[in-house]
């Protein structure tokens, strides 16, 4: 199932974009946000 791959993107897409300072520290992955950053 893809959703595995998408989810370790999204990780390391937020671990980059906290140390670029494009997100809050405290920004966090959510399922339920997913569907709509995917769709």
């Amino acid at each position: 199932f893809r959703l595995i791959l998408v989810e370790s993107r999204i990780h390391r897409l937020a671990r980059y974009y906290k140390r670029t300072k494009k997100l809050p520290p405290t920004w966090k992955y959510e399922s339920t946000t997913a569907s709509t950053l995917v769709a």
